[in-house]
């Protein structure tokens, strides 16, 4: 059964709305929180491309069926004095994480993933994921995702670095469940970061050319056995003069 990652349409609006609909019925207590009717903030979303917002879908071009869909949004400025929507203010407390995580700093961000529940077992997430993975890597920025406890496992099987220090949880009643719910914060770093974590890259201050400087204990490190070296040639070369 072959699929396609692709950007969406204005006339997807429903089928995509039917996936969404579909993906959170099926994840327990989470209906609660998602109006029946999302035909016309879906709309908006896919016709909005001012603030950088990319909607992709995954298409069964068996069938040409919609099953699964990823938002992406890739934020080049800071979103502390951006005007909010309702629904950013409801998730304000999300959205103060990712800034003080990142300070800031440019990332891509991925808002929304979902998956029709009668294709859970056909990598559609994986194919939805890696489209975000190569922008980011084109890009040669982070990429920023949060989660649910349940599909933390997924992210670290897709080499996401868990934020060990960054974290949210919402309160049952607060979000209209029967229980606390805590996001979990993943990150994956561009490869050009060439296996730098993302602690460490916050850590010396977010170099975007992701260059770590040596520390002077380090560079003393180095420099020694550099002489070493050179002392160590001066002396065969002396030998073999004799």
């Amino acid at each position: 059964m072959p699929f396609a990652v692709l950007p969406t349409n204005s006339w997807d609006v429903e089928a995509i709305a039917e996936v969404n609909i579909a993906a959170f019925e099926y994840a327990l207590g989470i209906s609660h929180t998602l109006p029946r009717n999302l035909s016309n903030g879906l709309r908006k979303q896919l016709e909005n491309t001012e603030r950088n917002i990319y909607t992709v879908k995954c298409v069964d071009t068996d069938t040409d069926r919609i099953v699964g869909v990823a938002s992406w949004q890739i934020l080049w400025d800071s979103q502390k004095n951006e005007k909010k929507s309702k629904c950013q203010k409801n998730l304000e407390g999300l959205i103060e994480i990712r800034e003080d995580a990142f300070g800031g700093r440019k990332h891509v961000y991925l808002s929304s993933l979902t998956v029709h529940p009668d294709y859970r077992r056909e990598q559609i997430r994986e194919f939805l994921l890696e489209w975000g993975i190569d922008i980011a890597d084109e890009l040669e920025l982070p990429l920023y995702v949060e989660t649910l406890e349940n599909t933390a496992s997924f992210y670290e099987s897709m080499g996401l670095e868990k934020v060990t220090d960054h974290a949210v949880r919402f309160a049952a009643n607060d979000i209209r469940t029967n229980i606390d719910v805590e996001i979990p914060i993943f990150v994956k770093m561009p490869s050009i970061a060439e296996g730098l974590s993302f602690e460490d890259w916050v850590f010396e201050g977010y170099p975007m050319n992701y260059e770590i400087l040596k520390s002077d204990d380090q560079r003393n490190v180095s420099d020694f056995e550099g002489e070493t070296e050179d002392d160590t040639e001066s002396e065969d070369d002396g030998g073999d003069g004799e």
